[in-house]
């Protein structure tokens, strides 16, 4: 899936490049970043960038709507966590006489970010279902339409990303009784968007411990083709196999040979490795680290289909033609004498 193959590193260098990026502060506390919206055919795509649990209750609290976080959606909605960890609350909404709080329908202007609260049911209830926390290895959950629930930071600000489905109905929120029609969603823009992506940055670097990336130019032996992959999370571009550290890699070399078994199927030995190059990331902190191996079986080849979305064994002479990673075009002249050396030997 798309959304679970994302990292943060690759999402901010796409931001980096987007210059018609649209983000405001939600009324509910955090802030929302509108992305491509082709990624998955029929979603709405969306980071949603959450501070800390006080700064949002405070947030809330300024703008009146402390007392609105019970609401559904008249959408699915798929999310997953980048950075930090949510909480996540369901409940089950019923009439109640006695009750204090009153059930609102959502009438939203896309266009202009705002939205008004229009009396649905003068008297329900809110019973809570379950409480669950969520963070960055917890995958893809989804929110069903009509299901009432709850969203927060658990503690430290997080970040999360989200693909809302364009087709719906409406959408519906607890609040208290006697609010009337209101605006409770003017759209207000971010004046600290820089810093807060800088943030996210450092909390990447330090939280999740990807300190290098770490891939392998593969070599078919019959044929001398070289084996690139194109993934879900940049469908556009062309890369050897491999990836980032995850926690439990010891080394670079660790992570590469877990990548291949993951992505490829395909098993290498840590001493067929034919070290090229190694340099500052051009995605993320620390290094990354490129090798150079030859297979002569490739028939055990299968691909991860929650990443992997196509694999190509390609003519060494051919590798430039394909767009990739600066990194990787950076490594190509290393791979081509690396071959050269080899065939003359």
């Amino acid at each position: 899936m798309w959304l679970e193959a994302q990292t943060w590193p690759d999402l901010r260098a796409r931001l980096e490049g987007t210059t018609d990026l649209v983000a405001y502060d939600h009324p509910y506390g955090f802030v929302v970043c509108r992305l491509r919206e082709d990624e998955i055919e029929g979603w709405q795509i969306r980071l949603h960038l959450w501070p800390s649990r006080g700064e949002m209750e405070r947030v809330m609290a300024r703008r009146g709507t402390l007392d609105q976080q019970v609401h559904a959606h008249g959408w699915r909605i798929l999310s997953t966590v980048l950075i930090g960890s949510i909480e996540e609350s369901r409940y089950v909404v019923s009439p109640c006489e006695s009750s204090e709080t009153s059930l609102y329908r959502v009438e939203s202007d896309y266009g202009s970010g705002t939205s008004r609260l229009a009396l649905e049911a003068p008297a329900v209830g809110v019973r809570l279902a379950s409480r669950s926390e969520r963070g960055a290895h917890s995958g893809v959950i989804e929110i069903p339409r009509g299901e009432y629930h709850s969203s927060a930071s658990l503690v430290a600000p997080s970040l999360t990303l989200v693909a809302t489905e364009l087709r719906g109905g409406s959408s519906f929120v607890v609040a208290p009784k006697g609010l009337g029609p209101m605006i409770v969603n003017a759209r207000r823009p971010v004046l600290d968007l820089a810093e807060q992506f800088a943030y996210f940055d450092e909390q990447y670097s330090a939280g999740v411990g990807d300190k290098w990336a770490a891939f392998v130019f593969i070599v078919d032996d019959s044929s001398g083709k070289v084996l690139l992959v194109r993934s879900s999370r940049r469908p556009e571009l062309w890369q050897p196999v491999g990836g980032r550290q995850e926690p439990g890699d010891l080394s670079p070399i660790r992570t590469v040979v877990r990548e291949v078994d993951e992505e490829v199927g395909l098993s290498i030995a840590p001493d067929s490795l034919h070290p090229l190059l190694q340099q500052p990331r051009d995605v993320g902190d620390g290094k990354v680290f490129f090798w150079l191996t030859t297979v002569s079986d490739v028939s055990s080849l299968r691909l991860q289909e929650s990443e992997i979305l196509e694999a190509r064994w390609v003519d060494v002479g051919d590798l430039g033609a394909y767009p990739m990673y600066q990194g990787s075009l950076v490594a190509l002249p290393h791979l081509f004498g690396a071959m050269q050396r080899r065939t003359s030997n």
